[in-house]
């Protein structure tokens, strides 16, 4: 009979652990993604930014680029 309890103590602890490592990597998967997500609106806000300081410049290269690679077809 103690065996059997022991036993039963031993399963609820591993059943515990699992439960805790389980949630950690939840966690970790969820760090992950918030990590992702602050990443992608730095690029967003750089991309923005050099195109606003930027984009008259491109804009009047590409115009003058444009034709000279018709005319050179």
């Amino acid at each position: 009979m103690g065996d059997h309890v022991g036993a039963h103590k031993e399963t609820t602890r591993m059943t515990s652990i699992i439960r805790r490592l389980v949630r950690l990597r939840e966690s970790l998967r969820a760090q992950t993604m918030a990590e992702y997500t602050f990443v992608l609106a730095a690029v967003a806000i750089a991309v923005f930014v050099t195109y606003e300081v930027l984009g008259q410049d491109l804009s009047s290269m590409v115009n003058k680029v444009g034709p000279e690679i018709l005319g050179a077809s």
